[in-house]
């Protein structure tokens, strides 16, 4: 990659974080990115649904979600969900791939966290990778903080 250009890397996650404590673990590793890479987060609002929400009702909001993540995605953009039903990988393989679309594809990383419901079908289909960090479930907002611990091996 020619020196002087920046690379991007988007993260797209349904819902905020409330919590000090993550939000203070997000930023040291944003900061430690962004001396190479230009990390922008967006925060899509997480649909509302009622107390116990059918199935449609539930299709129906992560569809809602996925317009609005689809939106902030270009055809430019290398994406990567994170999915409990995506492949599990190791860290060095992790960094190896995103090194790859970073220097030698030299496409943008956009990353993918859902909601507590998860992701959209036509937001799963426009990944070009899906990855799993487990088959434990971790709350999306400690999510976020996993995911970019581990983008600082890339650098």
């Amino acid at each position: 990659m020619k020196v002087g250009i920046r690379v991007n890397i988007k993260i797209i996650a349904v819902g905020n974080i409330k919590e000090g404590y993550i939000n203070k673990g997000i930023a040291h590793f944003v900061k430690k990115l962004n001396a190479k890479f230009s990390v922008q987060t967006i925060e899509i609002s997480e649909a509302r649904l009622s107390q116990n929400p059918s199935e449609n009702e539930i299709e129906i909001a992560l569809n809602d979600e996925g317009n609005n993540i689809l939106s902030a995605i270009t055809n430019q953009n290398f994406v990567v969900v994170c999915d409990i039903l995506g492949k599990p990988l190791t860290s060095t393989v992790f960094s190896r791939i995103l090194k790859r679309e970073l220097y030698q594809n030299k496409k943008d990383l956009t990353f993918i966290i859902g909601g507590s419901h998860g992701l959209s079908k036509t937001v799963k289909k426009r990944a070009n990778l899906s990855i799993s960090f487990g088959k434990m479930t971790f709350p999306h907002q400690l999510m976020r903080l996993i995911l970019i611990e581990q983008l600082s091996f890339i650098i």
